[in-house]
């Protein structure tokens, strides 16, 4: 205060040491009623931790001591409180995606780790370690899943290739026969002088001789 020092000036003169005096408990009283009201207004760490260095500047002035055990401890449950609250939002958010909800059990696990013994912190451990378990199950069988229709795929893919493979071998075969019971056919009729034989069709001769050997061929 100003005026105090002007009473140090002349701090033998008269009563000013008992004015420097009162200078300095009006001074704690402006300090004290400013730290309270920081105090009773305060809702997070960090404001709890203001109040608290102001009541360590007040040293024993009137209860500032039990004031700063008292702002300790508010300020360590307004920090637990604002985790509680973040791993409780991490914990409710909603995601579809499975890696995504392992990914958010994990870090909402991982607040409520920080404050063991806040509220229902232990319990909310406990869920987020079910759902971990419960989220990797469905992952493994999703992927094993996955790892069957790739093997069907493949084997699909394999089979086909083998049909149309065959199908092009037995093709042309089909075809050189064609060309060999024709011309024997000609010949025997021509050398019977049967002018009444008629020579089947490509198609004809094709689905006679698919439908008696095609069973046999693809095996």
């Amino acid at each position: 205060m100003a005026v105090k020092s002007d009473f140090e000036k002349i701090r033998f003169y008269k009563d000013s040491a008992e004015k420097m005096k009162e200078c300095d408990e009006k001074a704690n009283e402006i300090d004290y009623a400013e730290a309270m009201g920081v105090f009773r207004n305060a809702t997070t760490e960090q404001r709890y931790i203001f109040a608290l260095s102001k009541f360590e500047k007040l040293g024993d002035y009137k209860d500032s001591a039990e004031m700063v055990l008292e702002c300790r401890q508010k300020s360590r449950e307004a920090a637990n409180a604002a985790v509680y609250a973040e791993a409780l939002e991490i914990f409710n958010s909603l995601e579809v995606d499975l890696s995504k909800q392992l990914d958010k059990f994990s870090k909402a696990k991982g607040e409520f780790e920080r404050i063991r013994g806040y509220r229902d912190s232990e319990e909310k451990i406990k869920q987020c370690n079910e759902r971990i378990k419960e989220i990797d199950n469905k992952k493994n069988e999703a992927e094993k899943i996955e790892k069957r229709k790739a093997i069907m795929r493949r084997t699909i893919y394999a089979l086909a290739s083998i049909v149309l493979i065959t199908g092009g071998v037995y093709g042309i075969k089909c075809y050189e026969t064609f060309k060999k019971d024709t011309y024997d056919n000609a010949i025997k009729a021509y050398e019977d002088n049967d002018i009444e034989y008629t020579l089947p069709t490509k198609n004809q001769f094709y689905n006679s001789h698919i439908f008696t050997h095609s069973s046999t061929t693809i095996i």
